[in-house]
């Protein structure tokens, strides 16, 4: 959609000749990452809105320029077919992605085997694995690199064992906004823009076009029986940015078809600029403002970080997920996030004691942090952490099992403690799994005190959220249950010591 409305609108509106509307319509698919990539950090968005437009821009970089790529040579090729042209697309899509996947395995075996490597010499392993990826994939199929880098780059992603993923997307992070500053810097000093601004009244009608009419069409579209709300589909349609890939692309078409005898080949690298201004400028600086007037952000800070992704961390995970609250879970072990992965959990292998690691985790929408691991000292720390990123009185933890030998740490303390009589986290664990305890919702019928377990239908319960009409919460020992209350947590037919 977005293809054909550009075509027509650069064909009809500006008088662009017909070959070069349809190189334009191809560079018009893509929406730029660099451009929503800080948009997604900085605006605590809807999960869906923010998925939706993270893959959309992600995955659309490459196909858009392949198209174009293809486009362009099929202009310049008189005697091609479009046989031909479909048969070269198809084959650039199939070699990307299959020497993306191969290098992107080979890359995850070699990361698997030395995962101890200083975290200097993984940067530039992993960077020269996607050079040599690109490199590799344009060897067998020209101008399929950009597309073998995403897919080894989504293979790589997936490695459960990956402990040094933080360190590499911070190194990604430098890496990319150096070069992409002074590639839009080199781009810019050949741009001439008084032929950017220079299509005058029928520049406008353009832009018009792109944005009210092509861009709200393809959304509405393609968004049918999705459940997003109206407002959600008007914020998606205004939200559409290009980027650099735009930009580059338009901008080397430009200088091949100028030497290929095209002299007026520069009205395509001209009008892609006038759109990349407009959008970064009417979609990229008012992003705030434009989300909270189509109520595109979280109404609070709803979301769950749990530290601890063994049985019991699962287990609350998948509960409150059900409940359509978003839930993420972090652990050291490789084996608890592989599971909890395959269970359907958003779970990460890192360090909940590192900053710079839970804030490039993605914690926008989380609004409470929950330490359940044995350590008690580490569970301190995560709360001190998680207070001090998520807000005062966020964080909960176990608290500690030996309180009298802990009395000094039970002090300084920041996080509410929930349960001071929780069984153990292995014992809990084992017996999650092999059935021995198993989780519940049950409704009171009497007040009861939170202090420990409650006794009920002939075995413990040890009570772990309060069940709310529209939302739940932590319970603790200053948690007041009354008859009628509903909780959920932990129920064994069989008393434990």
């Amino acid at each position: 959609i977005t293809f054909v409305g550009s075509v027509l609108a650069a064909h009809f509106i500006i008088g662009l000749p017909l070959r070069y509307s349809i190189v334009f319509g191809a560079l018009m698919i893509v929406t730029g990452p660099t451009v929503i990539g800080p948009i997604l950090k900085r605006l605590p968005l809807k999960p869906r809105l923010a998925t939706v437009l993270n893959w959309e821009s992600v995955l659309l970089d490459p196909i858009g320029a392949v198209l174009a790529i293809i486009f362009m040579e099929f202009l310049l090729a008189k005697e091609t077919s479009w046989f031909v042209s479909l048969w070269q697309f198809f084959w650039i899509i199939a070699a990307g992605v299959g020497i993306g996947f191969i290098v992107g395995w080979a890359l995850r075996f070699f990361v698997r085997k030395n995962e101890n490597l200083s975290h200097e010499s993984m940067n530039l392993t992993i960077l020269a694995g996607a050079l040599i990826t690109f490199g590799l994939a344009h060897m067998i199929a020209p101008h399929s690199g950009l597309i073998s880098v995403v897919v080894a780059g989504m293979v790589l992603a997936n490695c459960e064992i990956f402990t040094q993923r933080a360190e590499i997307k911070e190194f990604h992070g430098t890496i990319s906004t150096l070069v992409v500053s002074l590639l839009f810097v080199l781009l810019a000093a050949k741009l001439n823009v008084d032929e950017v601004i220079g299509f005058g009244e029928s520049g406008w009608w353009l832009l018009g076009a792109m944005l009210l009419v092509v861009r709200p069409l393809s959304v509405f579209i393609s968004t049918r029986g999705s459940g997003l709300k109206l407002g959600e589909k008007l914020f998606l349609s205004w939200m559409a940015p290009r980027g650099i890939v735009a930009a580059s692309t338009a901008s080397l078409f430009a200088l091949i078809l100028l030497r290929a005898g095209h002299p007026d080949a520069a009205a395509l690298e001209s009008l892609t600029y006038l759109v990349i201004s407009a959008t970064v400028i009417l979609h990229g600086l008012p992003a705030g403002l434009t989300a909270k007037l189509f109520r595109a952000l979280e109404a609070e800070r709803t979301g769950y970080l749990i530290i601890g992704a063994h049985a019991l961390g699962r287990q609350i995970g998948r509960w409150l997920q059900e409940r359509g609250i978003e839930v993420k879970l972090i652990d050291s072990n490789p084996r608890y996030i592989r599971k909890a992965r395959q269970e359907g959990l958003m779970a990460s292998t890192g360090n909940a004691l590192d900053p710079y690691y839970l804030e490039n985790l993605g914690i926008k929408r989380i609004g409470t942090l929950l330490a359940l691991t044995s350590s008690d000292e580490v569970n301190a720390l995560a709360c001190q952490l998680g207070d001090k990123l998520l807000g005062e009185g966020s964080s909960y933890q176990i608290a500690p099992r030996q309180l009298r030998e802990s009395h000094e740490l039970t002090k300084e303390m920041v996080g509410k403690a929930i349960l001071p009589q929780l069984p153990y986290l292995g014992d809990i664990g084992y017996g999650l799994e092999e059935g021995r305890y198993e989780w519940q919702e049950i409704e009171l019928t009497q007040e009861v005190s939170c202090e420990g377990p409650l006794e009920i239908a002939g075995g413990t319960f040890w009570p772990l959220f309060q069940i709310k009409k529209s939302s739940c919460s932590l319970i603790t020992g200053e948690t007041k249950l009354k008859s009628g209350d509903s909780i959920a947590g932990v129920h064994s037919q069989l008393l434990k010591k």
